[in-house]
């Protein structure tokens, strides 16, 4: 049933500790049990990614770093998908400004709008302030806005492309920062359905040649993001243009 848990591990786990003071027959089924009833109820929509790693890391520690045995661990979690929306670029045409804004707003998922202009227009339609930051998270990257009813807001085509530079070379050691980028790369992880609505509209402060030549279009970067998504982490990822 939703929010059902089914979770798989080597005896190394349950066995884990052997031996020990505290542990002298093992961890055993029971206290594995309880370590996972009392994780998900701790926070109770834990990742499957998350819970496996804790009962390695849980087995890790009874065997004092030490493994006499292969620890093996795999979640599966039973949900509803988890879905993000991202906004970015005005629309070519002013008039669909109203029909991009209202995709937005009528989306049932977390939202984050990238691109200052871009939620100027949103603000504008939705009859919303936005409210800016001033603490700089990331020396490459202007500070986060805030406006009710999106997670954030953050500068446009700058962000999204180091979005796609993190998203490259992110593993499971890699550790995020709070820049803006960072906390769009970290939104996007936690979801399972990535959706891109993106104006094409070409902002003309772009077109300045002291700007780096890596600096693309708005599509180009967002295409290359929703390939890294299905490729490498295997989301589901759509992209719509205006």
């Amino acid at each position: 049933m939703k929010e059902d848990r089914i979770v798989f591990c080597s005896d190394g786990v349950v066995q884990s500790g052997l031996g020990s003071e505290k542990y002298p027959v093992g961890f055993g089924q029971a206290n594995l049990e309880m370590m996972l009833s009392d994780a998900i109820q701790e926070e109770h929509d834990i990742s499957a990614d998350r819970l496996a790693s804790k009962i390695i890391d849980r087995a890790n520690l009874n065997d004092g770093f030490h493994p006499k045995d292969d620890i093996s661990c795999a979640v599966i979690y039973y949900r509803e998908p988890r879905k993000l929306m991202i906004c970015s670029g005005p629309p070519v045409n002013p008039a669909n400004d109203s029909l991009m804004a209202g995709l937005l707003q009528q989306f049932e998922g977390r939202k984050i709008i990238s691109g200052a202009t871009t939620g100027d227009m949103i603000a504008r339609e939705w009859g919303r302030k936005i409210v800016d930051e001033n603490v700089m998270t990331d020396p490459e990257l202007p500070p986060v806005s805030h406006m009710e009813g999106v997670e954030l807001i953050t500068e446009g085509i700058l962000t999204l492309s180091k979005v796609s530079e993190l998203l490259k070379k992110h593993n499971s050691a890699y550790e995020l920062g709070n820049g803006p980028a960072d906390l769009i790369v970290k939104a996007i992880l936690e979801c399972d359905e990535i959706h891109f609505i993106v104006g094409t509209n070409i902002n003309v402060a772009h077109q300045d040649p002291t700007l780096p030549m890596e600096l693309e279009l708005r599509r180009t970067v967002v295409h290359r993001i929703v390939r890294t998504l299905d490729e490498k982490f295997l989301k589901e990822a759509s992209m719509r243009f205006f």
